[in-house]
């Protein structure tokens, strides 16, 4: 750490200030600065400076250095806020690659800590009974008739109101929660399931599985478990899995071998958003596509519609069942239906909604061609972040290189 030292010292100016933190972390002062990016340069020199390998008897040693950097008024922050402003900042550095710097970002902070809030908001939620599976359903193209629902889970959070998937399913990855959680799924839909066969029989639910869970060696013992207390034929379960999760975890071949080794059909939803998707579809044994709705909004276009029949054809050839997602407009329900896809899923056909509305869809018989409003369903369960895109004024830097 001494010749760590030595070069950090050789990169100051009069008055700046390197000190030891602990471990490998350092900390400096620099004062004086007239703006943002003056910081940002001084950091790229420390980083730059790291590059070269230091020199230890007669070994030389390469290090990376990540870079954190705190921008403040005196008035605003306080020496202890400044440090960890800092610290924050090193971190982020830190997940994005060996040998960087970051500046410090008000907003990407409290995004931070929020999701620490969430993460331990979602320990307890199913204890707490505030989550709750939505379903919408999946309808043959030919009769209309209701052939499956995927299950959507729902947070109904305390203080935050209705929670989409999209708003706490990546935070409940980023922990242990998700196992929990999909295990609460895979048992509430086939339990709910077993009560709608009772009046059609040859109903299937689809359960979502993310890539932790496909991780977790607990998996198959929570599908079987499912299958068992619910009564429900396993072809009746469909597993669905991103084919971005495949691409990215080849490993997990072995864990869908076993699932598919109970009896359940497996589906591969969003089809076409991966980068190899041909080769995949027989190693991982498919039942399922779920075309991706990009697809579908575009098929209303020829080229879009060429592309959308290629899909198709591809699914026949391998004798698999196909789904397009993602039907908003009767226009891209006529189109999808001219290339014998077999199924639709999408607002025009029946937007997720709770288990007690399924049960008259299901006495109707078929899905009209358009099924309900659409204009007051939420297509996304994304936010939006806002930057405050205005700074107080510079007049210190402190940067935090490890």
């Amino acid at each position: 750490m001494t010749a760590v030292a030595d070069r950090l010292r050789g990169l100051l100016r009069e008055g700046d200030t390197v000190a030891r933190f602990s471990g490998d972390e350092f900390g400096i002062l620099l004062e004086g600065l007239s703006s943002p990016k003056e910081a940002k340069a001084a950091a790229a020199r420390v980083v730059e400076a790291f590059r070269a390998p230091l020199q230890a008897g007669d070994r030389q040693i390469r290090l990376s250095v990540s870079v954190g950097v705190s921008l403040a008024s005196a008035s605003r922050h306080s020496a202890e806020e400044h440090v960890r402003n800092a610290d924050f900042a090193m971190f982020a550095a830190k997940q994005s690659g060996k040998g960087r710097h970051h500046m410090y970002d008000a907003e990407e902070r409290r995004s931070a800590d929020e999701r620490v809030r969430l993460r331990s908001d979602l320990q307890n939620a199913v204890i707490r009974n505030e989550l709750r599976v939505d379903y919408q359903p999946i309808i043959d193209l030919r009769s209309g008739a209701i052939t499956s629902l995927e299950a959507l889970v729902r947070w109904q959070h305390p203080d935050r109101g209705l929670l989409l998937p999209g708003s706490f399913i990546p935070v409940a990855e980023e922990g242990d929660a998700i196992t929990e959680i999909g295990a609460w799924v895979l048992a509430t839909a086939c339990a709910q399931l077993r009560v709608w066969q009772k009046s059609k029989s040859d109903l299937a639910i689809c359960v979502n599985l993310s890539g932790r869970q496909l991780q977790d060696p607990a998996l198959v013992g929570d599908v079987k478990r499912a299958l068992r207390q619910s009564g429900i034929e396993p072809p009746s379960l469909i597993l669905e899995v991103t084919e971005t999760i495949l691409l990215a975890d080849p490993t997990t071949e072995s864990m869908l071998l076993r699932l598919k080794a109970l009896g359940v059909r497996l589906a591969i939803d969003d089809f076409g958003t991966g980068y190899s998707s041909i080769s995949y579809l027989r190693r991982f044994a498919v039942d399922i596509l779920k075309i991706d709705l990009e697809f579908t909004k575009e098929v209303e276009s020829a080229e879009g519609e060429s592309l959308f029949r290629g899909i198709v054809e591809l699914g026949r050839s391998l004798g698999l069942e196909l789904v397009a997602e993602g039907i908003e407009r009767p226009a891209q329900l006529a189109r999808v239906a001219a290339t014998t896809c077999d199924q639709g899923q999408g607002f025009l056909l029946g937007g997720p909604t709770e288990a007690g509305a399924v049960a008259e869809l299901l006495s109707a018989g078929a899905i009209p061609a358009i099924f309900g409003s659409t204009s007051s369903v939420p297509r996304s369960g994304r936010k939006a972040s806002r930057r405050n895109p205005s700074r107080s004024p510079v007049t210190s830097a402190s940067m935090r290189p490890t």
